[in-house]
């Protein structure tokens, strides 16, 4: 289990594993209109459990 991330209120942090281990451009993900879709929508699904579960915003 991975250890709570005791974070200042109002921060949230966002861990990208590399997977697939070679690096992964930021023109690449510009480029690639579905890749970076599904990672704004990945952060946005993360922020929302994280406020919520907090309790830092009603839903």
């Amino acid at each position: 289990p991975q250890e709570p991330l005791n974070l200042p209120p109002g921060e949230i942090q966002i861990l990208i594993l590399n997977h697939p281990p070679e690096p992964l451009h930021p023109q690449t993900i510009n480029n690639d209109y579905n890749t970076r879709e599904k990672i704004l929508d990945l952060i946005q699904k993360v922020k929302h459990e994280i406020i919520v579960e907090k309790g830092w915003l009603e839903e």
